[in-house]
């Protein structure tokens, strides 16, 4: 019998937030986009290396300018906290360099997926699809990251319906792990994930600690183009 979770649903303070993942919902300035993956680059360096316990790094990200200020907010945190490390970082152009980037990435102990940016669903969809593929392909056993966006908007749940192989390989990868934050209740998780009956579901949280005011804030107004400033 396949172990029960947590389904992704339950985490419905975070998505209650979430108008829809559009550019044109997000109130931010870019200097605030900025700002904001710098903050959440940082906490989750942290976690990739002091929870995770990873010293080897690659990260799958998409071309736009705020997916590159969270890989780089990201990577910087690690290395500090992992200073013999690696951390390689592979740029997608489209779905058809997924194979190649993440077969050179195949040697790490974790392989992030960080697509979001200027990128919206249906540019980062066809990413996280062939780059989950090509690690299915290379029967990667490391850990895989997601990153919220692909997680709260509910990413693997759908490609475990289009696809029925990569949802079995999914539901017995013993190391998914997903980002999620409740800005709320100013709260930021890093949560041990998988699939139960082709549905994505929490198994454990790893980490829980409560965002600063200013952090949560950008977090709100990103979610909720009402919220204050």
């Amino acid at each position: 019998m396949r172990r029960r979770g947590l389904l992704a649903g339950g985490l419905l303070p975070a998505l209650s937030l979430l108008p829809s993942w559009t550019v044109q919902a997000q109130p931010l300035s870019l200097g605030e986009q900025f700002a904001l993956r710098a903050r959440t680059g940082a906490a989750l360096g942290h976690s990739l290396a002091e929870v995770l316990g990873l010293s080897h790094l690659g990260l799958l990200v998409n071309g736009t300018s705020i997916c590159a200020a969270l890989a780089s907010a990201t990577g910087a945190a690690f290395l500090d906290r992992r200073p013999g490390g690696s951390l390689r970082v592979e740029a997608l152009a489209a779905a058809e360099e997924a194979a190649s980037a993440v077969h050179a990435l195949r040697g790490q102990e974790g392989i992030g997926l960080l697509f979001g940016g200027q990128a919206g669903h249906r540019e980062n969809l066809p990413l996280v699809r062939a780059s989950l593929q090509a690690l299915q392909a290379e029967d990667y056993r490391g850990t895989v990251f997601l990153h919220l966006r692909l997680w709260l908007a509910g990413q693997l749940t759908q490609l475990a319906q289009e696809d029925a192989a990569l949802a079995d390989w999914l539901a017995v990868h013993p190391r998914l792990v997903a980002l999620s934050v409740d800005p709320k209740h100013d709260r930021y998780e890093l949560l041990r994930v998988g699939l139960d009956d082709g549905r994505q579901v929490v198994r454990e949280r790893l980490e829980q600690r409560t965002m600063d005011p200013s952090w949560a804030r950008l977090f709100r107004r990103l979610f909720d183009p009402e919220a204050p400033a």
